[in-house]
This record gives structure tokens, C-alpha cells and sequence, in this order.
């Protein structure tokens, strides 16, 4: 191997000496905190004696991965020198002291700069550590390398580094955990306890894992990555060498695949030149490892924009996955990132609607693809920054009037064409020229080339730029070329550049200038031909700034205020009616504006596609319009574009531009005193700031236009309002005050005809009901929604009806009729192509078959929902899906894959501020680290829970957090607070009227007593528990319950009684694929056998509930397993030596695993049977250590008397 060499080492003995007598060498006790992640180091920390681990922990569950193991000599918080913070925490081992020497930041800064071999053991040593971790996180991430090569590789590592000689192998006196192990080399904890036992018996490894016997062999198992310091880095391939595959590829919505056809503009006819540019752009996109960014920068008509789509074009081969130039002028981050996932082909019905989804979800598609971004026209870095890809294989070119140094990559500037090039280009747009004529027009037009194209069009008017050449210039080009039309085509020009937008369609401009579209379309022709204007798509044209602005200036000149005044109503009134002609044909689901009643539903999909086309064309032209209008004093026009295209806007989520058109729509409708107009827009504003998760604006809207609706007397836009301020209510889980809000806009639906705004109330009715447990109440009003719906003919309203029908249900423990309601509910949603109502379809199915223990089926539906979730960007649906197929792989026992996906479902709820998903999540998560031992953490994510449940009245998520804190309790040993908690549980179950809960607190409260030495309080709980199991037909929840009962007899002595109910139990748990309870049940079964001295089967069952245990990752249970096993070896043969030893090696271990997962308490019966080994091999000092640990743990714990103490 090829060991690395330290910091410490690459420096000379004179530097070594000035740092050891100057600073300060500081000694840190086990898990001590030595610098914190994502901070600014404040010194660099050299480690002169014992370990440190780097810690990179997950924000919201603080699960913990294992960056790097640092020994004598390395040194943690280098990346202070570039101004970067911490990437992980640097904390002591577990074991033992780590003894470091601080250099203060300015000091170490000041070394740098004085001496050139300080600085190149910093960089020497950077280099050498981001080699490692990149070849470290490959063989973590390839699904093609099994855990036995990743531990061994590790294990190889670090007796190379670390260890010291020990018979044949190493010893690893490190003081890491097997779980640290595990997290070190990306192996699940239960996958690291199955190999490390499976090394045992291989005898690579001692009883305990620190201890290496055959290294040759470890390493034979890693090969070939036996050597982690040695292999070069992966870099990216250069310009001719072949890419190498890709393992490892992002998940993509549904319908989103790869490659993406191009979206491109067409390309400039005529490109000349610019090589010098493409060759900057080359070597910097193409030939450049890691990040890679290229800023055009130049002024108005320089080209920049033609250069970028030039080599977009050109760049096919280099960039597979697709290539996409977006205009991002005078669009919000939101609205940008919208149109790129457009671009990319996500359908506009699945773009997500919040700033944060979109972000998440454009990296998510674009991470790991070979794909050119080009973003034209940016006004800043802040706004491009937030554009830019995090992975390296993506390229962007950013067009600019300005350098953007602050985004770094390379700054190129674009100006002029040189001489020849720009006689080049008139050469090839006007051949027959002469040579003098090219160069002449060159010079004159200031080899700008918009200039040279717009002149070169027209060779003949060289004359009169000539006459004209004291004012040679761009402008001069741009006048020649306007002499030249006819005076029909020059008025068309004109009155073109009062379009709203700097893109614009045939009938938009025919509307305009009031003239047929077949007369426009031949005078556009002739101006695409003179290089006027430009063709952007079929049917669409676009200005250059500065020609846009050349006939603006022409047409305040030639054309009086009257003329212009009547050009500009024109086209307003052709984006009004167009767009209330074209939203009808969508199924408006209100009452728009111009309407006196809600619309009908949608009519045949050809015309419903027809004027979604039409939206999509006229998109830029109608924002645009609005805003055109309110400046006009077009108030009317104003306020009726915004509300006009509500409906397409919502339904394509173009959030922000509906944001931007309503708040223009809102000042407008106050400027015209209208105040029906101020209500519509204030309802709009409020239901758009809800789609996108803004729910206190979305609550202000909706009060001040419930406000203006009932100074109208308007009894339906009352009701309106209300159903919305019943949505914000919910959604902010004030499930109260949105049962106030539904009664009152359904006392008021009452008096108008809108049955099916009153099915979406009922159902808003229904759902909160429901969450408050108030099921027969909520299923009554859900019903009476379902009816409304049908009657209706509304599909939609009726798949959601079913969906919540389904989840009051399930709540009801009705599980067989909720997945039917659910199984329709998705089949209507498939119907009528709705994601999101199939992906919370799917969630329920999920959570309906955990409780039928139907694990395959609801997994598969937990999977579907979070895919169809990310796809429509909608975050509620996506946290829930991912918390209830996190509940179902925790049932199934994959505790890393429930967490992978409770930790983003945490991260969603937190996101939207949705306290409930919250309280759910990061219940299933306490429990996750439960079973993983790590109690603390547990217990700090319960309190969260309960603050948050009580906070919003959410009586059974408080229930389920008490009850959860109840075990973790009692897990540590704190049996009074366990008890409180139980209880609280017990009764806060009973008032719910939840059998199932109840049920479940009985039995944790029975072995709380159990623990405590209460044993007729709890064998009184058992009976209640297994009463209520036994009526519910519970089978899995029955053998719980006989698993306690049997410890409890097993404690009394009654090992008979004990071993009949602990065999009737067994099948209970097998035939409910419980794999946790099982594992328990059958080391109960081998303790039970031990005492009645039945030692063979004793063993068989304790070495299987060992191999549950490891493949669960259970250490707890691990321990258990170890303590009886090593209980046989002691009492099967008193007295015999070897007995004994291998006892003393059982316990041993069960002792270091039971540290690992903090169970103090279960300690102490391990330490005592090591103590009687100890003292029949006649090692009295450690027998009598052993004996006063578990003393003082008892007194700390104030923990009665066990048996077997």
C-alpha cells in the first residue's frame, strides 16, 4: 500500500519545532467536539496524539456519515486558507484521548506566506485527501462493489495506517465503533455486523473487529481496492477521449427522457468569424476538468447572443444529453428555472409551483448529464447564480451587456468584428459585391455586426451611407435600410415595435396594424429578408434591442399619439378577448370575470388543446400586455388580461407571472375605482400564493377579498373566499378554524347554484374532521361531497372525495374499504392524467396496505407516489409519500432506506412549514434511530414531535410521539419518566377511542413495570393489552403481548408457563412478517431454555436470534444474544478454562455493542457475568473492576436489582 503521508511529515524539523514551542498542545476527552461543520475554522488543529473522526451530519435528522479517520501528524481545518468552512464536524473518538496542537488562523495564514514548503505541504496534502475521499466516494456509491470488498478495503486502510502488529494481522487501536466503521465505508450497520461475522468465521478477524488476524487475506478481498491512497483521481475526459459509463444516474419524472432534442433558436444565417471567441469557448467548455462557465460580455448588437447559439449548435457531439438556450430577460429565478424545465420537456401541468421545488427539481434532472445551458441576455450575477447546475457535467454560456466576474469560469469579451471578418460577412450576404463595396460597408457600420447584416441586405444604399458618413455608424445602417422598404412595409415596421413584448406572433401584429394576417406575413417576410427583424419560431418573430428601439424612435416621429394610441387598443383588445375566448375552452372550475356564473367543464380535449397552444404562444405577448395596459391607463384591459388567463396560469403553474399580472391587475383596479375588480384580483392573488406554499399572503388576500366580496353583498364570492381561507387552515393545520371557515361558506353556497364549489368545501370539511379524529362526522360531510361530485360530472372533485373517503377509513381502521376507495380514486386520477392526485392515491394505498401488512404492495405504491410527486413539484404530496414508505420500510426492518427517505420528507414538510407531516416524520425517524440505538438523537426528535403536536392540536400524532417517547425511555433506563410518558400515551389513545393505541401503550407500560419490579402491575397491563389485541384479531400485536408476558414469568421463576406462551407467540410473529418482535421472541425462547438447562436448544435458538439480530441491526438485540450465549458456555461446563474464555469473548462484545448504542443499563448484567468468568479464571483484579462499573452504572441509572445481577 501506498501509505500517505501527513501533514505533519511534509514539514521540515524546523518548522516542527517553531509550531510545538509556539502553540498550545490541548488534550480532548472522548466525543469531544474539536472544530464544526460548515463553519470557518478559527485554528488549523494538528493531531499529535490519538484519532479524530470527520462527521458529516444530515441537517434535519443528524444522521452521521464517516468523511475521514485522522491519526498523528494530519491536520483538520486547512480549507481555511481558500476562505472555505468546515465540510464536516471534527469530533475525538470514542474511546480514549486525542491530544492536538491549535495553530491560530492568522498565525498559520502568516507561515503560508512566509515559507513556500509550508504551503506546498498544504496543498500536497489537500490534493492527496481529495484523491482519497473521490475514490472513497466511488466505491461507496457503486452498486457493483458488495459490502465484504468496501469493509475490507477500509479495514486494509486503516491497519496500514494505523495499526500495530499483532501476531500474523494488526490491531486497530483507534477507538472507532463498528458502527463508524460501517458509516466510513458506506455499509448499512446491519450489513456491517452480517460481513464482520462472516470475517470471523473466516478467521480474518478476532471476536472483536479492531483485532485483524489475516490482513493478507482482508486485503485479497478487497482487491482491486486494496490501495485507497494510491489510485489517480477521476477527472473528467478530455476533448477525443472516450467518456467513461456512468453507474449511478438521477431518477426523472415520469415521460422525461434522454437524450433532449435540442431547444435552440435558428441559427444566424451567414455566421462569420469570431474565432479567437469560439476558441476561449472551446477550450473553456470543452477542455476544461470540473465546473465550467463562459460569460459573453459585450454591448448591444455585438453578436453575443448569435455566437452562443453558433456554438450550441456546433457542440452536438460534446454534449449528448441535450443542449438548451433560454432567454432569461427580466424573469425572477422562479420563472427562469420554470422555463428551463420547459425546455427540457417537463410538461407545464408538473412544473412545480415554488421557488424551492423548482430549484430541487431542476437539479435533480440535470445532475450527472452532459448537458450545454445557455442563458441569454442576463442582467447580473444574482440572478444567473441561482441557475447554475451544482454537478460538473454540465457546461453553461451566459450572455451579458456586462462581465460577471463574481460567477467565476471565464469572462470573454465580444465587440466588434475584425475587418476582415466583418467584409467577410457582407461577402457572404451580398456576393456579388465588390471587394471595396464589403470593406466600405465594414467600415461605415463600425463593423458592428447587426449593422453590417441590416446594411449588407441593401449593397446598393452604400452610396447613401456614404453621403451620410460624418454620421457613420449602426444607426446609419438601420436608416438606410428603413429608406429602402415601400411605405406600406416602413408603417409595419413602425408599428410593430408597440408590441407588448420583444417576441411577437403574426396575428398579434396583424391586430395591430390592422391589417389582414396574409398581408402581414408577406411584409414580415421582406423585413426578415433586410435583416429588420428575426425569425424566433413557426408563426413567431423577435426585435433586436436596438432595431426595436431605431423604429420606436421612427414611430414617434412619422405618426401622431392618436394613431399610436389606436395601434396599442387594438392589440390590447386582440389579448383580452383572445384570452377569454381561448381560457373558456380550458373548463374554467370559477367564476371568471367576465362571467356571470362558474364555467362549464372542459369540452372536447382538441378544442382544450387547441387554447392551451394558444396560451403557450401568446405567453410573453399577454404579461407583457398587462403591463402595457396599465401604463396606457388601459385599467379595464389591465385587470381583465390577469384574470383572463388565471385559469392557464394555474394550470401550467406559472406562479410568479400570475403573481406579477394580478398584482398589476390589483393597482389597476383600484385606479379605476372598480371595486369588483379589486375583489377578483385579491381572490386570485390569494389562491395562487397558496399553490405556491406562501400561505400567510395567501391568508391576507383572502381576508381583504372576503372583505370587498361582502361589501358587494356577492353571496358566491363569499363562499368562495371562504373555502379558501378553509384551505389556508388546513394547511396550516388550524383544523378548527378551517371547520370555521367551511361552515360558513356553505351557509352561503346555500343561496347560489354552484354545487360543485360546494363539494370542495364539504371535502375541506371532511379532511379536517378527520384529522381532528372525528371520523363519523367527516365520512358523513365526505359522502355528502362524493354526491355532489358525481351529479356534477366532476372526475376531479370525485377522485378527491374517494381519496379522502379512503383516509378516514383507513383512520377508522376500515382497511379493506379504504383500499378500494383508494384503488378507485387512482384509476379515476390515471383517467384524467392528474399526477397529483395520483401520487396521493398511491400514498394512501401505501399506508393502507402497511396496516393489511400487504409490505411488497405498499412499498411499490410508496415508490410510485414519491416518483409521481417529485414529477408534479408538488411538496406536500411528495413529503407524505415519502414518510409512509419510510414507515414501510422501517416495518420491513431497511432501516437506512426508511431514513433515506423520512430525512427529504422532513426536509418538504419543513420547507412548506407543515407542522403535521413534521410530527409524522420525525416520529418514524426517533423510532429508525431507536432500533439503531441512538437513543439521545431519538429522544431529541420525539421533543420536537410533541412541541409540535401539541402546538396544532394534533391529538394523534401526540399520542404516537408519547408513546414512542415512552419506549425511548425506558430504552435509556429512565423508568420514571417512562412511566409518565406511558401513561400519558395510555389516556391520550382512549380519549382518541383508538383501540390499536391503546392497545400498544398497555404493552410498553407492562414492561416499564416489568423493568421496574412492578410485576403485578405488569402482568395487570399485559391482560389489558392482550384483551384488546385478541378483539381487534391483531396476531402480530398478540405476540407482543406474550413476549412480555413471557419475560415477566421468565422473571418470576415460572420458566414452564414462560416457555408455552413464548412457543404459542413464535408462529403469531412469523406469520406476520414482523421482523423486529421475532428476533425479541426468540432470544426470550433461548433464555428461557438456559434456565430450564436446555443448553443444546438454548444455543440453536440464541445463535439465530444473533443472526436476526445482525441482519437487522439490532444491537440491542445483538447484545442479548451475546449475553446468552455466553451464559451457556458458562453454566453448560462449570469450571472448565475454555468455558469460560469463550464466555468472557461473548461478553466482551455484547458489552462494546450495548456502548455503541448507549444502553448503560444493559450493561450491568454484562458486566457481572463477566465478572464470574473473571473469578473462576482467577482474575481477581478484573472481576472486582467489572463488578464496580456495574455498581456505579446502577446508581447512576437508580436502577433496582435485576435478575441475573
Amino acid at each position: 500500500m501506498t501509505a500517505p503521508v501527513s501533514f505533519w511529515d511534509r514539514l521540515p524539523a524546523d518548522l516542527q519545532r517553531r509550531l510545538d514551542t509556539e502553540h498550545r498542545t490541548v488534550v480532548h476527552g472522548p466525543h469531544a467536539e474539536l472544530q464544526l461543520q460548515s463553519r470557518l475554522a478559527e485554528d488549523v488543529l494538528i493531531v499529535r496524539d490519538g484519532h479524530a473522526l470527520e462527521i458529516r451530519r444530515a441537517t434535519l435528522t443528524n444522521q452521521a456519515s464517516v468523511l475521514g479517520v485522522l491519526g498523528p501528524g494530519d491536520a483538520a481545518g486547512l480549507p481555511l486558507l481558500a476562505g472555505q468552512p468546515q465540510r464536516a464536524d471534527v469530533v475525538a473518538v470514542g474511546r480514549g484521548q486525542v491530544r492536538v496542537l491549535r495553530v491560530p488562523q492568522a498565525r498559520f495564514r502568516q507561515l503560508a506566506e512566509e515559507h513556500r514548503v509550508f504551503t506546498t505541504a498544504v496543498l500536497r496534502t489537500l490534493d492527496d485527501r481529495s484523491t482519497h475521499d473521490g475514490l472513497r466516494l466511488a466505491l461507496a456509491l457503486a452498486p457493483e462493489v458488495g459490502a465484504d470488498q468496501k469493509l475490507a478495503a477500509h479495514l486494509v486502510e486503516l491497519a496500514e495506517r494505523f495499526g500495530r502488529p499483532h501476531g500474523g494481522g494488526a490491531l486497530l487501536d483507534i477507538g472507532l465503533t463498528q458502527e463508524d466503521l460501517g458509516r466510513y465505508a458506506g455499509v448499512t450497520r446491519a450489513r456491517t455486523n452480517r460481513t464482520l461475522s462472516r470475517f470471523r468465521q473466516k478467521g480474518l478477524l478476532d471476536a472483536h473487529w479492531r483485532r485483524i488476524t489475516d490482513l493478507p487475506g482482508l486485503r485479497r478481498i478487497a482487491e482491486p481496492f486494496d490501495d485507497l491512497w494510491s489510485v489517480t483521481p477521476h477527472r473528467r475526459p478530455l476533448l477525443g477521449e472516450p467518456a467513461e459509463p456512468r453507474s449511478r444516474r438521477t431518477t426523472l419524472p415520469p415521460g422525461l427522457g434522454w437524450p433532449r432534442p435540442p431547444v435552440l433558436p435558428p441559427e444566424v444565417p451567414h455566421f462569420t468569424g469570431r474565432a479567437a471567441e469560439l476558441a476561449l469557448l472551446r477550450e473553456e467548455l470543452l477542455h476544461t476538468p470540473g465546473h465550467r462557465i463562459a460569460v459573453l460580455h459585450g454591448p448591444s448588437g455585438s453578436g453575443k447572443s448569435a455566437l452562443a447559439a453558433h456554438f450550441a449548435h456546433a457542440a452536438q457531439e460534446h454534449f449528448p444529453d441535450g443542449r438548451v438556450m433560454v432567454d432569461v430577460r427580466g424573469r425572477s429565478t422562479a420563472t427562469a428555472l420554470g422555463a428551463i424545465l420547459r425546455a427540457l420537456g417537463l410538461p407545464g401541468e408538473t412544473v412545480p409551483r415554488s421557488a424551492e421545488a423548482l430549484s430541487e427539481l431542476y437539479r435533480r434532472i440535470v445532475a450527472d448529464r452532459d448537458l450545454l445551458l445557455v442563458f441569454d441576455d442576463a442582467e447580473g450575477e444574482d440572478q444567473i447564480r441561482q441557475l447554475l447546475p451544482l454537478t460538473p457535467s454540465c457546461a453553461v454560456v451566459v450572455t451579458s451587456g456586462r462581465s460577471l466576474p463574481d460567477l467565476g469560469g471565464r469572462q470573454i469579451p465580444v465587440g466588434a468584428l475584425t475587418e476582415d471578418e466583418a467584409a467577410d460577412l457582407v461577402g457572404r450576404i451580398a456576393p456579388a459585391a465588390p471587394a471595396q463595396t464589403r470593406v466600405e460597408l465594414a467600415r461605415l457600420c463600425e463593423r458592428n455586426p447587426l449593422a453590417v447584416r441590416v446594411a449588407a441586405a441593401r449593397p446598393e444604399g452604400l452610396a447613401d451611407l456614404q453621403a451620410g458618413s460624418e454620421a457613420a455608424g449602426v444607426r446609419s445602417a438601420f436608416m438606410v435600410a428603413y429608406r429602402g422598404l415601400s411605405e406600406e412595409h416602413r408603417r409595419v415596421f413602425r408599428f410593430a415595435s408597440l408590441t407588448p413584448s420583444a417576441d411577437f406572433s403574426e396575428e398579434s401584429l396583424s391586430a395591430l396594424v390592422d391589417a389582414p394576417v396574409e398581408q402581414v406575413r408577406e411584409v414580415l417576410a421582406e423585413l426578415v429578408g433586410a435583416g429588420l427583424v428575426a425569425r424566433a419560431d413557426a408563426g413567431r418573430f423577435r426585435w433586436h434591442a436596438l432595431l426595436r428601439q431605431f423604429a420606436l424612435d421612427r414611430v414617434r416621429l412619422e405618426n401622431a399619439q392618436d394613431e399610436r394610441d389606436g395601434a396599442v387598443d387594438r392589440v390590447l383588445t386582440y389579448f383580452l378577448d383572445g384570452a377569454r375566448e381561448h381560457g373558456d375552452l380550458l373548463g374554467r372550475h370559477r367564476r371568471a370575470f367576465h362571467q356571470s356564473r362558474p364555467g362549464p367543464e372542459a369540452p372536447a380535449s382538441d378544442l382544450r388543446e387547441h387554447g392551451l397552444a394558444w396560451f403557450e404562444r401568446e405567453l410573453r405577448g399577454l404579461v407583457a400586455a398587462a403591463k402595457q395596459a396599465a401604463e396606457a391607463g388601459r385599467h379595464e384591459a389591465a385587470y381583465g388580461l390577469a384574470d383572463a388567463c388565471f385559469d392557464f396560469l394555474e394550470l401550467r403553474r406559472y406562479g410568479r407571472s400570475t403573481i406579477d399580472m394580478h398584482r398589476i391587475g390589483l393597482r389597476s383596479a383600484r385606479l379605476a375605482d372598480d371595486p369588483r375588480a379589486v375583489a377578483h384580483m385579491l381572490r386570485n392573488l390569494g389562491v395562487v400564493h397558496l399553490a405556491v406554499g406562501e400561505y400567510m399572503e395567501a391568508f391576507a388576500y383572502a381576508k381583504m377579498a372576503g372583505r370587498a366580496f361582502a361589501d358587494l353583498a356577492d353571496l358566491h364570492g363569499q363562499a368562495v373566499v371562504e373555502g379558501d381561507l378553509a384551505a389556508v387552515h388546513q394547511l396550516l393545520d388550524q383544523h378548527d378554524a378551517a371547520i370555521g371557515s367551511a361552515w360558513r361558506s356553505l351557509e352561503r353556497y346555500r343561496g347560489t347554484r354552484d354545487r360543485r364549489g360546494e363539494g370542495d368545501v364539504l371535502l375541506r370539511l371532511g379532511e379536517s374532521l378527520c384529522t381532528l379524529g372525528r371520523y363519523p362526522e367527516a365520512l358523513k360531510e365526505t359522502e355528502r361531497a362524493l354526491a355532489l361530485h358525481r351529479a356534477s360530472g366532476d372526475r376531479r372533485g370525485e377522485a378527491e372525495a374517494l381519496r379522502i373517503r379512503a383516509n378516514i377509513r383507513h383512520g377508522r381502521r376500515d382497511h379493506e374499504p379504504a383500499h378500494r376507495d383508494a384503488t378507485e380514486a387512482l384509476a379515476l386520477s390515471r383517467d384524467i392524467q392528474d399526477a397529483t392526485g395520483e401520487a396521493r392515491a398511491h400514498t394512501i394505498l401505501a399506508k393502507v396496505g402497511r396496516h393489511l401488512r400487504l409490505h411488497g404492495e405498499g412499498r411499490e405504491h410508496g415508490s410510485k407516489a414519491v416518483d409521481l410527486a417529485l414529477a408534479s413539484g408538488d411538496r406536500q404530496a411528495e413529503g407524505w409519500a415519502r414518510i409512509w414508505l419510510g414507515w414501510t420500510l422501517l416495518d420491513e426492518a431497511d432501516l437506512d432506506g426508511a431514513l433515506a427517505q423520512l430525512d427529504p420528507g422532513l426536509l418538504a414538510h419543513i420547507e412548506i412549514d407543515h407542522p403535521r407531516g413534521q410530527v409524522s416524520a420525525r416520529t418514524a425517524i426517533a423510532i429508525v434511530l431507536q432500533q439503531r440505538g441512538r437513543l439521545h438523537e431519538s429522544r431529541s426528535q420525539l421533543e420536537q414531535a410533541l412541541s409540535l403536536a401539541r402546538r396544532i392540536g394534533d391529538r394523534s400524532g401526540e399520542a404516537q410521539a408519547l408513546e414512542e417517547m415512552a419506549t425511548t425511555l425506558r430504552r435509556l433506563r429512565q423508568l420514571m419518566d417512562a412511566r409518565t410518558f406511558g401513561e400519558a400515551a395510555l389516556a391520550a389513545w382512549r380519549r382518541l377511542g383508538h383501540p390499536h393505541g391503546t392497545a400498544t401503550a398497555h404493552g410498553g407500560l407492562a414492561r416499564i413495570h416489568l423493568l421496574a419490579g412492578e410485576i403485578d402491575l405488569a402482568l395487570a397491563a399485559c391482560d389489558q393489552a392482550e384483551a384488546l389485541r385478541d378483539h381487534l384479531g391483531d396476531r402480530v400485536g398478540l405476540g407482543r403481548v406474550a413476549d412480555t408476558r413471557a419475560r415477566i414469568l421468565l422473571h418470576m421463576g415460572e420458566h414452564a408457563g414462560a416457555l408455552k406462551v413464548i412457543e404459542e407467540a413464535l408462529p403469531l410473529m412469523r406469520s406476520g412478517g414482523a421482523p423486529f418482535p421475532l428476533a425479541s421472541a426468540l432470544l426470550v425462547r433461548a433464555a428461557i431454555l438456559l434456565e430450564l438447562r436446555r443448553f443444546g436448544d438454548a444455543h440453536k435458538q440464541a445463535v439465530d436470534g444473533l443472526r436476526r439480530a445482525e441482519d437487522l441491526g439490532d444491537g440491542a438485540a445483538e447484545a442479548e444474544a451475546r449475553l446468552v450465549l455466553g451464559l451457556i458456555r458458562q453454566r453448560q461446563h462449570f469450571g472448565r478454562k475454555e468455558d469460560d474464555e469463550a464466555a468472557l469473548e461473548q461478553f466482551r462484545h455484547a458489552d462494546s455493542v450495548l456502548v455503541d448504542v448507549d444502553d448503560q443499563g444493559g450493561r450491568i448484567d454484562v458486566l457481572l457475568a463477566q465478572a464470574r468468568s473473571y473469578t473462576r479464571l482467577g482474575r481477581l483484579d478484573e472481576a472486582d473492576r467489572c463488578r464496580r462499573t456495574a455498581h456505579e452504572l446502577r446508581r447512576w441509572l437508580a436502577r433496582p436489582e435485576l435478575p441475573g445481577g
